[in-house]
């Protein structure tokens, strides 16, 4: 696994317009989807699945809107001040979804709160692997989040 976090911290550069922080929670996410691929959402089941895992997270479901493309290279993003995310094309892993979520939760960039939360939904959502693995990279990146919970 030390290979992945490396890889992990050599893709963050490739993402140069961001931060460092937003750029490793990027990189990450992109080497738990290449390891571990999450389920395609549809653009006809979107609507459903971020309405059901709103009601299972207990906040108001997010407007979700599905535009065809983004020149800028966005997979989606979230307009908290709306409360919706939009995405851009016709099918999404799973954890491009879950990251949008993770936003609405907690209102905020890429930060622990955010980070917390996208393990959480993760681990709910997708699998007790990938959230394991994307907890991995974040600690040896050098992001913060809480210790992993593997136990309900």
């Amino acid at each position: 696994m030390p290979a992945l976090v490396q890889q992990a911290i050599d893709l963050s550069n490739a993402y140069g317009p961001y931060t460092g922080e937003q750029a490793l929670v990027y990189s990450c996410e992109d080497i738990v989807e290449r390891e571990i691929p999450s389920r395609l959402v549809q653009k006809a089941d979107m609507y459903q699945v971020v309405a059901n895992i709103a009601e299972l997270c207990n906040v108001d479901a997010p407007q979700v809107q599905v535009v065809r493309g983004n020149p800028s290279g966005l997979r989606a993003c979230t307009i908290a001040e709306h409360n919706t995310i939009r995405f851009y094309g016709m099918q999404f892993p799973m954890l491009t979804v879950l990251h949008e979520i993770a936003h609405v939760l907690s209102n905020t960039g890429h930060n622990i709160t955010f980070r917390n939360n996208l393990v959480s939904l993760v681990r709910q959502q997708s699998s007790v692997q990938q959230a394991s693995l994307l907890h991995h990279l974040y600690v040896g990146t050098g992001l913060s989040v809480d210790p992993f919970q593997s136990l309900t």
